[in-house]
């Protein structure tokens, strides 16, 4: 909702006298003469307009850019050019005396001393709908002074105060009109809770019901005061992306609720279980089977990167059937870790889960929605083999073995599978996201065009068992099994741990890491 506004000088304008930058080449603020010190570019797709006051989808991200500038001390004053949508915030008297930031009180052009921030909104012009890339970049000054290290890092700091700030602002600007949470009702009038069905690092989720329509509903609850800056923000990126994506095979958002301690998201109640399960339970399965949970797999993956969606947290545990009747009703589920890709190598978030993160995230280099379909291929050589391709006794061994990336196919556990299915498995598991397969490339190989019956005859029964104990062992393992990695510090990466709420990490060396007895 809109907040008090203290500096909002675009409402001196008309609405007409505002528009969107086409290239960020054209700033009125000299932005190309220095180099960003650090950058962050946002995507913002379907705007909603928040309120009569802002009349239209420009104005309401002009509005959420302000209010997160004004959230802040250091960055409340700035100034606003709105013939391109700029705004310029300089940072004066940064990391002097009390080693902090103060806020400008008169605005300046002084770029030789002082650091700034600069922001900019460009729309995309060969677009159908409305989209525009909001560019927040920190500007170092040009001339070099004593204490300037400092300064930087104090500078450096508050931008990355603030760009979760902005994430999260403009998160919310694709949210839709929710039929209960947008009301300013409370959960409680609208749903209540059930028993709880378990529980991550980012909250608890429960079965409920929706007391209007007795329709029964999943609740996922996170208490939002023990959160970080980032993933507050990732809280809303999520429930953005997925409010926005209609596929047979994803799982859908119903409504969502900001409350004093918590956010609940309501989902769509998906009661046939874990995917690995039930295929452990069937009395025959064969690689028509496999390539059926494959093709949706793909499919699903397919839909998020053309609409530019890393979902970033592939793995066996977020396939999920929607009834316990029918195995083919499968659905892709936790977006909590997902990003938009607004380009080649944007995403630098070191994220996933150790047995499915892809080379490129564990060499720490930027990445795009490339990283994912690695673990669509972790996947689908677990669901031909019922073995993981890669291992290790720690999280270091893994990630060695990882980026040696020699995939090998045992005849023990790949007899009776076609040549066509190890071919795309290999061209998933490369190493080189360049020339690994995209999720088109996959849609397309020759192992989607088999004749089906042809496969039916391929028995792969004995996987069926061995990824029942598969997960059975990733079930054992759960309090204690890592479900993303935090910014690397140091030479290793730190892990959090699922279902812990302190903030314990572990090292590398000491994840273990080990399935195989």
């Amino acid at each position: 909702m809109p907040q008090d506004r203290s500096s909002l000088q675009y409402v001196d304008y008309d609405t007409d006298a505002i528009k969107a930058s086409t290239d960020s080449m054209n700033s009125k603020f000299n932005f190309n003469s220095t180099n960003p010190i650090e950058q962050e570019n946002y995507q913002v797709h379907g705007i909603h307009i928040l309120s009569e006051e802002d009349s239209t989808e420009l104005l309401s991200l002009v509005t959420a850019v302000s209010e997160a500038f004004e959230s802040q001390s250091f960055s409340r004053t700035y100034e606003f050019e709105p013939q391109g949508c700029e705004w310029k915030v300089p940072l004066e008297d940064i990391g002097k005396n009390t080693g902090g930031i103060r806020a400008s009180t008169i605005i300046t052009d002084d770029k030789d001393t002082n650091h700034w921030m600069h922001c900019i909104a460009i729309q995309q012009e060969d677009s159908h709908e409305a989209i525009y890339n909001v560019e927040l970049s920190l500007m170092a000054p040009i001339k070099t002074t004593i204490g300037s290290s400092s300064a930087n890092r104090s500078a450096t700091k508050a931008f990355e105060s603030l760009k979760h700030i902005m994430r999260k602002a403009l998160s919310r600007l694709e949210f839709p009109k929710f039929i209960a949470g947008s009301t300013g009702e409370s959960f409680r009038s609208f749903y209540q809770l059930n028993q709880e069905l378990n529980e991550g690092s980012f909250g608890v989720v429960f079965r409920g019901r929706n007391r209007k329509t007795d329709d029964v509903v999943a609740v996922k609850s996170v208490n939002c005061k023990k959160l970080s800056a980032e993933d507050d923000a990732a809280i809303f990126t999520e429930v953005a992306l997925m409010t926005n994506m209609d596929h047979p095979y994803i799982i859908k958002v119903l409504d969502f609720f900001e409350e004093q301690d918590h956010y609940l998201m309501v989902l769509e109640y998906l009661e046939g279980g874990d995917l690995f399960d039930r295929i452990g339970k069937k009395s025959a399965y064969s690689e028509e089977d496999a390539r059926c949970c494959s093709k949706i797999l793909i499919s699903a993956i397919f839909y998020c990167h053309s609409n530019n969606v890393a979902h970033l947290d592939l793995k066996s545990k977020n396939l999920v059937l929607t009834s316990p009747d029918d195995d083919t009703k499968i659905k892709l589920i936790d977006f909590g870790f997902a990003q938009r890709v607004t380009g080649p190598n944007c995403l630098t978030r070191r994220c996933g889960t150790p047995y499915f993160v892809a080379p490129e995230i564990i060499r720490k280099e930027a990445y795009d929605e490339r990283a994912d379909m690695w673990g669509v291929g972790v996947i689908i050589y677990l669901l031909l083999s019922g073995h993981l391709p890669f291992g290790g006794r720690n999280a270091m061994d893994l990630f060695k073995n990882v980026l040696k990336g020699e995939v090998t196919f045992e005849e023990s556990n790949w007899t009776n599978v076609s040549p066509e299915a190890k071919d795309l498995v290999k061209h998933l598991l490369d190493t080189n996201p360049e020339t690994r397969w995209t999720s088109e490339r996959a849609e397309t190989c020759d192992w989607m065009r088999d004749d089906a019956e042809e496969l039916k005859t391929h028995d792969l029964y004995p996987t069926s068992t061995k990824l029942k104990t598969f997960n059975a062992k990733m079930k054992l393992r759960a309090s204690v099994h890592a479900i993303g990695f935090a910014n690397a510090l140091g030479k290793g990466m730190m892990f959090k741990l699922d279902g812990d709420k302190s903030d314990t990490v572990i090292e590398e060396e000491d994840l273990d890491t080990q399935l195989d007895d």
